[in-house]
């Protein structure tokens, strides 16, 4: 993932990161800045920013460590002195979208204040509730590549899962097309309702040949603009959406996601090795068949 942070988070991150007992938090904030897997975006603006506001006695702590962050996870971004964070952060933020080609998944943290960027995927870490959708962003970046899972106890009622997948289909900017694994075709349900139109649908299945053409037609009055691949029954079983490398999977039917039903699990994780692993199959054991 990649990883924009606001001056107040490195400050965190450099006064409580030794501390043997930490809050959830400070945990969440260590694990983002420390996670190989992230890359952190910086400019020399930002760098100068966050050493203002460390406290004498971390100085040295921080420049081994930030001579570590950008020696071998970061992302350097130009951006002009600003009197104000906010427009240095917008200021990197456009930059990254016009030098960072790959579509990677981008996140803006914060603490305690609202950051003005042309994103979705900005989030204030203190203000966060499970299973709200910023706290699986904070989460997936916390630990990803393994997986946040969420059980079906979990969320408050019917409307919070349908706000998760909502907002899930806005979290990725200049997706090509999403990967919908889904063996039996149930579709009586609103979950999938952002992908209906839009965005390029690539729907894995297993159709019985006898009924076909029914069964595309049905997949087809759901999606504007979908190609459907089906498979034999035994080379699909899995429940899973992948957009990019945010790979989100089901132990049930999405159809039977609710809180009254008590028999499901999601995980959400972001992987590139593993979004592409998964995807191996797709030319070995489906065929197109609409279009």
């Amino acid at each position: 993932m990649d990883i924009l942070l606001s001056s107040d988070v490195f400050k965190v991150y450099f006064s409580e990161r030794a501390k043997f007992e930490k809050s959830e938090i400070e945990k969440d904030i260590v694990s983002i800045i420390e996670n190989p897997n992230n890359k952190i975006i910086l400019s020399k603006f930002m760098l100068n920013l966050i050493e203002k506001s460390i406290e004498d006695n971390y100085l040295d702590t921080y420049h081994t460590i930030i001579e570590h962050i950008t020696s071998t996870k970061s992302i350097n971004i130009s951006a002009n002195d600003k009197s104000d964070e906010h427009e240095a952060l917008n200021e990197m933020y456009n930059n990254y979208k016009q030098k960072i080609t790959s579509r990677n998944l981008f996140l803006c943290m914060s603490i305690g204040e609202i950051l003005s960027l042309k994103t979705k995927n900005s989030i204030i870490i203190d203000q966060l509730e499970k299973p709200n959708w910023d706290w699986i962003l904070l989460k997936v970046a916390c630990q990803n590549p393994k997986p946040v899972n969420i059980r079906y106890f979990e969320f408050p009622n019917n409307q919070n899962i349908q706000s998760l997948f909502d907002n899930l289909f806005n979290v990725i900017e200049n997706i090509n097309y999403v990967m919908l694994y889904d063996k039996q075709q149930n579709l009586t349900h609103d979950y999938f309702k952002k992908l209906r139109t839009g965005v390029q649908i690539h729907y894995y299945t297993s159709i019985n040949h006898k009924n076909q053409k029914d069964v595309v037609k049905t997949i087809q009055k759901h999606f504007q603009k979908v190609k459907i691949f089906t498979a034999k029954p035994n080379f699909i079983h899995e429940r899973r959406l992948i957009l990019n490398h945010l790979i989100i999977e089901c132990d049930d039917d999405f159809q039977n996601l609710s809180c009254e039903r008590p028999t499901w699990m999601l995980s959400i994780s972001h992987c590139k090795k593993t979004s592409l692993e998964l995807s191996k199959k797709n030319d070995l054991h489906f065929q197109r068949c609409n279009g």
